[in-house]
């Protein structure tokens, strides 16, 4: 992981603990622009919105997320939340048993 990236990502877990949440989003995404490739910023971004109850802003970075590796479960487990929490109870489970058979083959 890039350190600037892996720095930034904290500072804005720091400010989103304060609830501070522009600053945080604000590190979150330089932090995703110093290094595209880093998962964490993706999955910071992801809570983020999850946060706000924006699970369609949250989808859209797990989407580019998988565009980065998509053999991590990580990512089908969150997506299978999104969709549960949105009540869309057949793509969750599509999502979930995404993940169970990526870290079965593992």
């Amino acid at each position: 992981m890039d350190d600037a990236s892996s720095s930034y990502n904290n500072i804005g877990n720091f400010y989103k603990s304060q609830n501070q949440l522009d600053s945080a989003l604000h590190y979150y995404k330089i932090g995703l622009s110093k290094n595209p490739q880093n998962l964490i910023s993706y999955y910071s971004l992801c809570n983020f919105y999850e946060d706000k109850k924006q699970c369609d802003t949250a989808k859209w970075y797990l989407f580019q997320a998988l565009k980065i590796d998509s053999l991590e479960s990580r990512i089908y487990n969150n997506l299978g939340f999104d969709y549960k929490i949105t009540n869309q109870i057949d793509s969750a489970i599509y999502y979930y048993q995404k993940a169970i058979e990526i870290d079965e083959f593992d």
